[in-house]
Parts: structure tokens; C-alpha cells; sequence
């Protein structure tokens, strides 16, 4: 036979367990995989707000050089700043109960259970949708800038922030011609194929400090890393709760959304997660001043919990990724 069931009363209890957790929603998030987590140890977790995300972009020096008496010395105004825009991007995660449960409820306990299952589905789903966008190979119109379109390969014509990868100086300073900074050729996981990535992308004291990839390889990494005992990743432990490999000044880290034959080498000092500060993880009817949306055709309430973000490279050059690695 069947088993009893009990319904959920849509009172006061179930509002405000669900808007207690938000705060709770925004701690998780941020430690939900190794880019957050780096991010916001590093404080770069940015509230804004206006019309469109703005971004400083140095493509250009101003020239100079040696000089002797009796030359001149150049004094011509040079352009070598620009900016590059990015759109608003909304991610969200549905809410929705049915009315007619006030008439079969049978206990407060319910109302805690069943909020809070639903408080894990959509906290859940959101992390999951983040997660996914931020690894997309090709993302939609209305997804998230990802991490491989925030590093384009040279002379592509790849569009990022409103730059177009070329030889101009502008599509340079985002893609420069640099071998091995975008490896598509990938093949089999060697710690050779990591360093010369890696080093693409070193300039100077500025190198990598987080390397993302799958778990498959990510354990043949472990296997060839044992010899030599990388292990650290002590501040991604503190905050991500993780062990890791490290890997000259970088952590090696699995995000189970990084797709398959994937490895980022990302400079984390130079991304950003932008998030609007109107629309930060907030319920959109508390925009409206309610703590619901009804249905007014049906039994039925509806809402959202969304965030405005995007994710931005200020420094494209300084990131790389291998694919096709098997």
C-alpha cells in the first residue's frame, strides 16, 4: 500500500525559512568550486552596479628610448589605454509551491522540511548553472563570459569585452602571439605539455596560481607527482577545504565542470566576478516589495532567486588552457 504523505502550509515559517538561508547561499557560493574560492581570498568578488561592467585595458606603452644633446626628445601624445565592455549576465534558480497544501498541512515540521529541500535544490541548481557557464566551451548569448572566451587565441577574431583578437595592438594585448599560451593540439598528459603552458603565460614574477582540470587527469597527474612530492595548496585548504597538487607557484585543482581534456592555467590576480549589488543573490520579488509572486489564475506561487554577474579577465594574456588532452 501506499505510505501517508503531509502537505506544506505556505505561512509565515515557509517565507522566512526561505529567505533566512540566502545569506547562507552566498557563503556557499563562493567556495562552490576552485575559481570562487580563489577569487575571494584574493578579493576579487567585486559589488558594482551601472549600465554595462568597464574594464581598464593597457594595450600600449608610450615609447621612449635613448637620447643624446641635440635631439629631440618625442613629445607626442600617445593612446595606450583603452576599456573593455561587458554585459550584464542573470543566473537564477526557481521557487514555487503550491497553495492548495495549506488545506492538508499536519504539522510545522513539515513547513522546515520541505523549505528546506527546496532550499538545497535551488541551491544546488544555481551553483550548477554557475558552474557549468564558467566552462562552456561556446557560451549562449545570455550566459556567462567564460574562462576560454576570456583567453582568446591569437589573431582569431574572437571578440572579448568589445576587443576583437587581431594584429592591432588592442587584439595583441588580449591575444598576444605567444606559442603554446592556447594549446588545442593537446594530446597525451605530460608535465612538459603543463610547463610549456604554463610558462606561455609567465611574465615575469606573474605566473599561474590556480591549475583546473578533470579528474581523469587530474589522477595521472597524481600518479607522475608522487616521485616528486608536490603536494601544498595550504590556502586553497583553508578556504576550499582541499588538498590539491602543487605545481611551481600554482595549485593543481578538479572542477567536475571542466570538460573533458581540459587544463586552465589561470592568474586568478587578474579575474574578476563581478556581481551587481542591487541584484546580489537576492529573491526578485523582494524587488517589488513581496515576499512572493501568486499566480493569479491558479493555486500556485511562484519566484526566483537571482544574481547579475559576469566573469572578466583584465589581463587575458596572462591566463592559458591545453585541450584535447587525453
Amino acid at each position: 500500500m501506499a505510505l501517508p504523505s503531509e502537505s506544506v502550509t505556505l505561512n509565515n515559517l515557509a517565507v522566512s525559512t526561505i529567505d533566512s538561508w540566502l545569506p547562507d547561499l552566498v557563503d556557499d557560493f563562493f567556495v562552490s568550486n576552485p575559481l570562487t574560492a580563489r577569487l575571494l581570498s584574493r578579493d576579487n568578488v567585486i559589488l558594482d552596479g551601472g549600465y554595462q561592467i568597464r574594464q581598464n585595458l593597457i594595450y600600449a606603452g608610450v615609447g621612449g628610448g635613448s637620447h643624446a644633446t641635440g635631439t629631440p626628445y618625442d613629445t607626442s601624445i600617445k593612446q595606450f589605454m583603452t576599456a573593455m565592455i561587458f554585459t550584464w549576465k542573470e543566473l537564477y534558480a526557481p521557487l514555487a509551491m503550491d497553495e492548495l497544501d495549506n488545506a492538508k498541512n499536519q504539522g510545522a515540521a513539515a513547513v522546515v522540511d520541505y523549505a528546506l529541500s527546496l532550499q538545497d535544490v535551488a541551491e544546488l541548481s544555481l551553483f550548477d548553472t554557475f558552474g557549468t557557464q564558467v566552462f562552456q566551451v561556446t557560451p549562449g548569448t545570455n550566459d556567462l563570459d567564460s574562462l576560454i572566451t576570456g583567453i582568446p587565441n591569437y589573431n582569431s577574431s574572437a571578440v572579448y569585452g568589445g576587443i576583437t583578437a587581431d594584429t592591432s595592438a588592442q587584439g595583441i594585448a588580449i591575444a598576444p602571439n605567444v606559442t603554446n599560451r592556447v594549446n588545442t593540439s593537446g594530446g597525451l598528459f605530460s608535465w612538459d605539455m603543463l610547463q610549456n603552458t604554463y610558462g606561455a603565460v609567465t611574465y615575469g614574477d606573474q605566473e599561474p596560481d590556480l591549475i583546473v582540470t578533470t579528474q581523469a587527469i587530474y589522477n595521472k597527474m597524481v600518479l607522475r607527482a608522487i616521485p616528486g612530492q608536490r603536494w601544498r595548496s595550504e590556502d586553497l585548504k583553508k578556504v576550499f577545504g582541499a588538498t590539491g597538487i602543487g605545481y611551481n607557484k600554482a595549485d593543481i585543482m578538479v572542477d567536475q565542470h571542466c570538460p573533458s581534456g581540459y587544463i586552465f592555467c589561470l592568474n586568478t590576480k587578474y579575474w574578476k566576478l563581478v556581481l551587481n549589488r542591487s541584484r546580489n543573490f537576492i529573491r526578485r520579488s523582494s524587488l517589488y516589495g513581496l515576499n512572493r509572486f501568486p499566480i493569479y489564475n491558479d493555486s500556485q506561487w511562484v519566484d526566483q532567486i537571482v544574481t547579475q554577474c559576469d566573469l572578466v579577465d583584465t589581463s587575458p594574456r596572462l591566463s592559458g588552457y591545453i585541450s584535447s588532452v587525453s
